[in-house]
């Protein structure tokens, strides 16, 4: 599949900007969502859309009925997230389909998209790293202050910045293309557990264990390679074997900066914190949960009484009423049909589908995690940005189909 060269601009213009949107920059990641709207418009002659945009649109007009008060940008910043998904939707654009076979285009395809995810990862990536270098030397516990707004961010909040790295690169790491791509994602992974021992946060710990298990299943459970089974295998022992001695032997004063760091004093130190025994947060949602019958309009009633719920759908229950709440569903149960129907195509590669599978699950477990509207909006333009690609993705694919075998 060849690309104008117009194409390929469009293509590094759009990836430029949605960096800046991954990476919030300067905290205004909606003018690079607006901006790769006004940048479509212009490279394509075509604005093309389907039912799932009203649903997007609808969610925008709810919300900037309640953000009415806070002004206009408050308002128009509520339109992002349809924004995004209509440029996903736009940006997996398939020319002279009838001149390649089938794999072919799913192949030049699957590049496209893995191109995006790891823009995005990277991006929100560079964030959390500049924030590392921006607190070296300052010292507020478990506590760092971001890079672009200058404000205190709790330890929970900077791991969200990373859940999109550490997706990609848990793809990267348990199924490579090439093994180079393994060493560049246990390098992320890395210096990603490296600032985790500041930030002492057990959420990027258990979300890597969590996706590299559901992932190990699935290719358990759909690699008909038996052989890369066992390498996997064979890799994944080796790695912790060579952490264990690196770790037991003290190579490079990695022990020591492990015992003193305020990850190993949260689990391990004198004073375990008692919140990994009990989470508030389960306390918080038990809350919101009991009021969503007293207030099916929102209007913030439970965030006053409890504060956040820490949950996508109940917070956006609890601020925009069920009406939202209801419209977030069909988007989140949309987005995963659309997952599975990549999945269970035999066409594509299993890196992509673990890709795929990686940068969702980290989605999914942040949306459970944090007051993402509230928080990370963010976060939300990129989720809606990927769905908008993986809906084009199975439109084309599915009419390619059609034409193959009718």
């Amino acid at each position: 599949m060849k690309i104008k060269k117009g194409q390929s601009l469009y293509i590094i213009i759009i990836i430029i900007l949605l960096f800046g949107a991954a990476m919030n920059f300067q905290a205004k990641f909606f003018y690079f969502a607006f901006s790769l709207l006004i940048v479509t418009c212009i490279f394509k002659k075509k604005i093309s859309y389907n039912n799932m945009v009203f649903i997007y649109g609808a969610i925008g007009v709810l919300m900037g009925l309640y953000n009415v008060p806070n002004g206009i940008m408050a308002v128009i910043r509520c339109f992002a997230f349809l924004v995004c998904y209509l440029v996903g939707y736009n940006v997996m654009f398939l020319k002279s389909e009838g001149a390649e076979e089938l794999k072919k285009i799913i192949h030049n395809q699957e590049k496209k998209l893995k191109l995006f995810v790891a823009t995005l990862a990277i991006g929100s990536f560079s964030h959390l790293m500049l924030n590392w270098i921006n607190n070296r030397g300052v010292n507020l516990g478990r506590n760092t202050i971001d890079i672009w707004s200058g404000e205190i961010l709790s330890a929970t909040g900077q791991a969200a910045i990373g859940c999109l790295m550490v997706g990609f690169s848990s793809g990267m790491i348990l199924y490579p293309v090439k093994e180079k791509e393994r060493l560049v994602g246990m390098s992320f992974t890395l210096l990603l557990l490296g600032y985790n021992l500041i930030l002492g946060g057990r959420t990027l710990i258990i979300m890597y264990i969590l996706i590299l298990g559901v992932d190990f299943a699935f290719i358990l459970v759909n690699e008909r390679e038996k052989n890369k089974i066992w390498k996997i295998i064979f890799i994944t022992f080796l790695l912790i074997f060579i952490l264990s001695i690196v770790y037991l032997y003290d190579i490079g004063g990695i022990k020591n900066v492990i015992v003193s760091s305020n990850l190993y004093k949260r689990f391990l130190g004198d004073k375990v914190d008692i919140e990994l025994l009990e989470s508030t947060r389960s306390i918080l949602r038990q809350g919101h949960l009991k009021n969503m019958f007293k207030y099916p309009f929102g209007g913030n009633h439970s965030r006053r009484e409890y504060g956040y719920a820490h949950d996508l759908l109940l917070d956006a229950y609890d601020e925009y009423g069920i009406l939202v709440f209801g419209l977030l569903l069909i988007v989140l149960m949309s987005a995963l049909k659309n997952l599975y129907k990549i999945l269970r195509d035999n066409y594509y590669s299993m890196s992509f589908k673990i890709n795929l599978i990686s940068i969702y699950m980290a989605l999914l477990i942040q949306f459970c995690l944090e007051p993402i509207f509230a928080g990370m909006p963010w976060l939300f333009v990129c989720f809606c940005f990927l769905n908008g690609c993986i809906a084009r993705q199975n439109m084309i694919v599915n009419k390619m189909k059609y034409r193959v075998f009718n």
